[in-house]
């Protein structure tokens, strides 16, 4: 894979992490698993859907359990992320589509080709959020879902600009309305935050930076932010508390007008 023009760092954090990437977030405890999921399930058994895109499909948490109902096409720009999604495809009998690709360039496929797109935590990485709706607009079929975990502006928000120097424990304020180029932290890496080789980037982008492109192309059903049930507390208080006390994850339902 070319990095050169990896303007975030992202593939190259990414190959490296996607291992230990697919334990975090399906461990019991994890906040995908305890926040994220229940609620993205409910959505997808409130629609109908033969064929989906998942955008951003890291290792195929998603793309798995989309793949026992439908046909699935999953892109990623990591190949390690994609070799841990085709291992577990293989190991669980199912077949979805892998492609390497970034999402934030025009995608290979037909006008109107799919009837549900799927995005988990991935649009953090994609700065012209007008150009990804348009283009989920464009592959979608008329009246086709949309359904969006995002990384909340809340949490985005808090941080680092790319200027700021992570140590300095004011740098992790809530900085709202300030610049949008972040530095990102994953919690799951044991990457160098401080060498130039593993510095991961992203995009902090505020509930308007989201709703406003959005509602360009799409119908707003439904807006989320999932909080965790008692049952975590019991499992894991402290990440009970720290979710509990701040939005993690904004999920949104649309379908193409």
């Amino acid at each position: 894979m070319d990095y050169k023009n990896d303007l975030l760092n992202v593939t190259p954090v990414w190959d490296k992490t996607a291992k230990a990437y697919h334990q975090f977030i399906t461990e019991a405890n994890s906040y995908v698993q305890s926040i994220e999921l229940p609620i993205i399930t409910q959505l997808l058994d409130s629609i109908s859907f033969s064929n989906v895109l998942d955008l951003g499909c890291g290792t195929g948490h998603y793309t798995l359990k989309l793949a026992t109902k439908s046909r699935v096409t999953a892109i990623d720009l990591s190949a390690e992320m994609l070799a841990v999604a085709r291992e577990a495809a293989v190991r669980d009998g199912l077949s979805p589509t892998f492609l390497q690709h970034d999402i934030t360039k025009p995608l290979p496929f037909q006008n109107a080709e799919f009837d549900l797109i799927v995005s988990t935590t991935a649009l953090h990485y994609v700065e012209d959020l007008a150009a990804f709706f348009q283009e989920c607009s464009r592959l979608l079929k008329p009246s086709g879902n949309l359904i969006l975990s995002l990384l909340h502006p809340i949490s985005t928000g808090l941080f680092p600009t790319v200027d700021q120097d992570y140590r300095d424990s004011r740098c992790w304020d809530l900085k709202y309305f300030s610049s949008k180029r972040r530095r990102y932290f994953p919690p799951w890496s044991s990457v160098d935050p401080d060498s130039s080789e593993d510095a991961l980037q992203c995009y902090h982008h505020t509930l308007q930076d989201y709703l406003q492109p959005l509602l360009a192309h799409f119908k707003l059903l439904v807006i989320s932010e999932p909080r965790p049930d008692r049952d975590f507390a019991e499992r894991n208080p402290e990440r009970y508390f720290y979710s509990n006390s701040q939005p993690l994850f904004l999920i949104i339902h649309a379908k193409r007008d």
